[in-house]
């Protein structure tokens, strides 16, 4: 069974500037201190632009206090951390439920997704916050054809938690349904 485990990593910088009672945004992946310099003067100049066409009335910023915080998803079960044949056994067994749901089930996926993000958030108030975000899904995609009719189901859950979301979602149990599901909708219909 083919399998694809690929981790990507990116980073970019967004800068937001508030001008002339108006609000200008500006992104780049380049990290480059010119290109971050051109963004923050792209941003500049969209609010400058933005506060030729928007709103009359003066926006007044409500007062905020300064935070300086971290903050982190509760994870119990880091999936970067796991073994990846832990991780391939679990879905391929899915599959392996999944197709044998049903003969008409011609085609069937399994597959399971971690994204993890680290976001730092700085403003010229003060304020730096770090946030560290995981998110882990996974889904059971199954297409049955059956007297000239195709049909597809999918199921799935993706959630901010760590691979302890596959206590709480059995991806086995989901690829059953998907199976069962999918053979309804095409044997119902004939």
């Amino acid at each position: 069974m083919p399998y694809n485990n690929t981790r990507l990593n990116s980073l970019g910088v967004g800068i937001r500037i508030r001008a002339n009672n108006a609000w200008g945004f500006a992104a780049t992946d380049d990290l480059e201190m010119n290109a971050v310099l051109d963004t923050a003067e792209k941003a500049w100049k969209v609010a400058r632009a933005s506060s030729q066409v928007g709103r009359k009335n003066k926006i007044e910023l409500v007062p905020e206090p300064i935070y300086q915080d971290k903050y982190a998803v509760e994870i119990k079960k880091d999936p970067f951390n796991m073994d990846i044949s832990e991780k391939l056994g679990y879905v391929k067994d899915a599959n392996t439920i999944l197709q044998e749901t049903s003969p008409n089930i011609k085609m069937a996926i399994t597959s399971y997704r971690c994204r993890d993000q680290l976001i730092n958030f700085y403003s010229s108030d003060g304020n730096d916050i770090e946030q560290r975000l995981l998110f882990t899904g996974g889904q059971a995609s199954a297409t049955a054809a059956s007297a000239g009719d195709v049909q597809t189901r999918t199921l799935g859950d993706f959630q901010s938690m760590g691979w302890e979301l596959f206590d709480n979602m059995d991806l086995i149990e989901t690829a059953e349904q998907t199976g069962k599901e999918v053979d309804v909708l095409v044997t119902e219909a004939e």
